[in-house]
């Protein structure tokens, strides 16, 4: 897995030259910024090919549709932790070998109390 870049500025000028400077590596880019299309713009103008600019991620964050600061701050973790730790970003389930020890064991009990 590529190592990701995080960037984050409230400018879209000095945003546009940290993207630029990523830019060679494979890196996923994260945005936070209020005016992402400014800076996508930019780099379309610049020469940046149209699938790089679109592999930038923005808006940043997962959907958990928080709407607070603090739900937002979760939601933007969540997705640097998902793409830093390679996860999928769908729920966690049991692996099915945990429920295979689960259902033998509660078949077993009730196997035996059946016995008793």
């Amino acid at each position: 897995l590529p190592t990701p870049s995080f960037l984050s500025s409230s400018s879209p000028s000095s945003l546009f030259g940290l993207c630029v400077c990523c830019f060679p590596s494979p890196s996923i880019l994260l945005i936070v910024v209020g005016k992402a299309i400014l800076v996508f713009e930019e780099l379309l103008k610049e020469g940046v090919s149209e699938d790089r600019v679109k592999s930038i991620r923005s808006p940043v964050g997962l959907d958990l549709r928080g709407r607070s600061p603090d739900e937002i701050a979760v939601s933007i973790v969540a997705e640097m932790l998902m793409i830093r730790e390679g996860g999928s970003g769908l729920p966690m389930t049991m692996p099915d070998n945990i429920w295979t020890k689960i259902t033998n064991k509660t078949n077993n009990l009730l196997a035996e109390s059946k016995i008793k």
